[in-house]
């Protein structure tokens, strides 16, 4: 079940088509968003994007750009591309209650970041504490710049496998 908007699918294999290809920053299975549990999410109301079930325990810099912790915790991150492409990372509220335990930033709140660095190793043990099966939700917030989206259904590993592939929608003759 796509988002209500429609540009995200999700696929087997990715389309042999130029486009921009993001990396996955995270390991682990990726499932479809409406799997959420937080409704807004699940609705697709924060943008169109994937649930990743982690499988390893930490987070890498897809791209060079900057990274951003919203919160003190640092369970909502903004990644930015140089290009202006950005990625959200939601970690579940549960971390977010118990204060960021567990997290152990690499980096400063607000920071550059370079391809392949690691911004944050996680205790995915103490999650587990918490949640049945350890999750972070990534979405694209400007998916109305965008065609199509298509990601794969299956394990990733950071770095490793493309997460997206975009196609940008082309400027319009005015």
């Amino acid at each position: 079940m796509p988002a209500p908007f429609g540009n995200l699918h999700l696929v087997h294999s990715l389309p042999a088509q130029h486009g921009i290809s993001v990396a996955s920053p995270l390991s682990g299975l990726i499932l479809p968003l409406h799997q959420a549990n937080e409704a807004l999410v699940a609705a697709g109301l924060c943008g169109e994007g994937v649930l990743i079930q982690l499988q390893g325990n930490r987070l890498l810099a897809p791209f060079d750009g900057s990274c951003q912790r919203l919160d003190q915790a640092g369970q909502h991150i903004i990644l930015r591309q140089h290009n202006g492409l950005r990625l959200d990372i939601h970690f579940p509220p549960q971390c977010l209650e118990h204060h960021g335990k567990g997290f152990d930033w690499q980096i400063p709140e607000q920071t550059t970041m370079n391809k392949g660095q690691c911004l944050l190793q996680f205790d995915l043990a103490l999650f587990s504490n918490w949640l049945d099966a350890p999750y972070c939700m990534i979405t694209l917030p400007q998916y109305n710049k965008f065609n199509r989206i298509w990601s794969r259904p299956c394990y990733h590993q950071a770095l490793v496998d493309p997460l997206f592939l975009i196609e940008p929608k082309t400027a319009e003759p005015g």
